[in-house]
């Protein structure tokens, strides 16, 4: 069962793979090879979810949209604390259009300050 697994993995068929892995942790509970591919199959659908969040703060940021981007980046460290690409994003300019953009912005989303990504140190 756990070759099956691990063919399931290979083929990036993670939710089937997780399966696996649930049916033999519960005939095993101490399998160390299905604890092991559990583990690797967490860490790649984490690593997936990071990627995305940030492909969308680099959309949101393309489109000045900076609270949209922070929120994104606190995705990130929602799921990967100690990730530090989040903090070290580049920090947008703060000009007269991101104020502008954050003016506009709905009351609960603007901007009272530049925007700071999550973990930036502050100037």
């Amino acid at each position: 069962m756990i070759e099956s697994a691990r063919l399931r993995f290979e083929h990036e068929e993670y939710p089937l793979a997780l399966q696996k892995i649930e049916e033999i942790l519960q005939l095993e509970p101490g399998n160390s090879q299905a604890l092991g591919l559990k583990m690797s199959i967490e860490n790649k659908l984490t690593n997936t979810k990071v990627d995305e969040w940030y492909r969308l703060a680099q959309q949101h940021i393309e489109n000045q949209s900076f609270v949209h981007a922070r929120e994104a980046l606190r995705k990130v460290l929602e799921l990967k604390p100690a990730e530090t690409r989040a903090a070290q994003m580049p920090s947008p300019r703060w000009t007269a259009s991101n104020r502008s953009t954050c003016e506009s912005a709905p009351r609960r989303t603007r901007c009272s300050s530049p925007p700071r990504w999550p973990g930036a140190r502050a100037r």
